[in-house]
């Protein structure tokens, strides 16, 4: 091997350990990017359930109650104003129970006046 080979593969050697450590560098910077936004996150976690909690302790030092709203919402209400929204919730469930039970009704007494009307067309053919 002459000189000038020997310096060319020592050069492109050089170069190729350059862009290792240049990559390395560069993944290590994005390594500590990620853990630094893993952190914040981390801390707004936290902050929310800080907040969270002070929220929640407040109202029920008041003597607020925790209503869940019909979207899944938890509302922090009066417990008068709770005991009329369960009381209207209650009431709007009981209306659509007893619309079942309505409709069988008038489905029943729809197939009896059927039968009796029936009944009447067939005694009217039979007596002619």
């Amino acid at each position: 091997m002459t000189e000038q080979e020997r310096e060319t593969l020592a050069r492109q050697t050089l170069l190729q350990l350059e862009e290792d450590h240049a990559r390395r560098v560069a993944r290590l910077t994005t390594v500590s990017r990620e853990e630094e936004s893993r952190k914040a996150s981390d801390g707004e976690r936290e902050r929310a359930r800080l907040v969270l909690e002070t929220r929640q302790r407040f109202y029920e030092e008041r003597g607020y109650v925790s209503y869940t709203n019909s979207r899944g919402e938890v509302e922090w209400l009066l417990p008068d104003e709770a005991a009329r929204r369960t009381r209207r919730r209650d009431r709007h469930n009981r209306h659509l129970a007893q619309s079942s039970e309505a409709r069988r009704r008038w489905v029943l007494l729809g197939v009896t006046v059927g039968c009796f009307l029936l009944g009447a067309l067939g005694l009217m053919v039979l007596t002619r």
